[in-house]
């Protein structure tokens, strides 16, 4: 009898859990998105740094202040009277100025009427 060795079977193993499945890849429209965003973040520092460089206050270059040359004063020359200012009718009209001049300026503008009047008011402080 000759007896041929029985296959022994390995035992049954149960069934491992498939892997995970990969994620899937973030659409398009998201990678798009975050480069859009980048893209807006460097145009909007560009614009910004243009804008401060083309509003600074431009600084003149430093001009020398000319100094005043000092003018000597000529004292005014004495003109001799007209004819006009020996007759007697101008000489009289400068002396009615003098005199309504210290009219007024002797004259007190003070009025009674014109001050304000005192209020008493019952306050009880």
């Amino acid at each position: 009898m000759d007896q041929q060795p029985m296959p022994i079977n390995p035992p049954a193993q149960a069934p491992s859990p498939a892997p995970a499945p990969a994620p899937p890849p973030p659409p398009k429209s998201i990678k798009r998105s975050k480069l859009t965003y980048a893209l807006l973040a460097v145009i909007l520092v560009l614009v910004g740094i243009i804008g401060l460089l083309i509003m600074r206050p431009r600084v003149a270059p430093a001009v020398p202040v000319p100094t005043p040359t000092p003018v000597l004063a000529t004292p005014t020359p004495i003109q001799p009277l007209s004819i006009v200012a020996t007759q007697s009718a101008f000489l009289e009209f400068a002396s009615s100025v003098a005199s309504l001049s210290a009219a007024v300026s002797d004259r007190t503008v003070q009025d009674q009427t014109l001050a304000p009047p005192v209020l008493t008011l019952p306050l009880g402080f």
